[in-house]
């Protein structure tokens, strides 16, 4: 229930925060991230109320938006969400139990809030699905803003 409740604080204090796609966003890396496109993942995050809402509709086949494979069954891999709390950061990664022994770190989206009450957010790629330093925050929609700084 507590997770539920920082998750809706959290998700409240940003709502008119969206991702912005950059240059290129269309272009594949080569690697086995190209199968879940992290900036649908991140205006999926913003627009659920819950995290609970949140890890399933990553998961609807009818959002097209994983399609990641990493186990090599053919059968498009289950994504579990977890909130690891540390003090004021919420650390919510995004998981897929490779086998009945292994999970594999997709994603990792860190979430804080300062003492003057700012959120900041950042979605952090695991560097064997999409290489080093694939890092997305989101931008700021309301004139004369800026970017969190993550």
């Amino acid at each position: 229930m507590k997770k539920i409740v920082c998750f809706l604080l959290v998700a409240g204090l940003f709502p008119a925060l969206h991702s912005v796609a950059q240059n290129g966003d269309d272009q594949k890396l080569g690697l086995p991230g190209d199968n879940l496109n992290l900036y649908a993942v991140m205006k999926l995050f913003q627009e659920s109320p819950t995290l609970e809402i949140f890890e399933k509709k990553l998961n609807e086949e009818d959002n097209k938006i994983n399609n990641l494979d990493l186990n090599g069954d053919d059968q498009i891999d289950y994504i579990r969400v977890t909130d690891q709390v540390e003090g004021k950061v919420h650390n919510i990664v995004l998981q897929v139990a490779v086998n009945e022994k292994e999970t594999q770190d997709v994603a990792v989206f860190t979430v804080s809030k300062d003492d003057s009450g700012q959120v900041s957010i950042q979605l952090t790629g695991d560097e064997e699905l999409y290489g080093k330093d694939y890092i997305i925050e989101p931008n700021v929609a309301e004139p004369g803003a800026t970017p969190n700084p993550g």
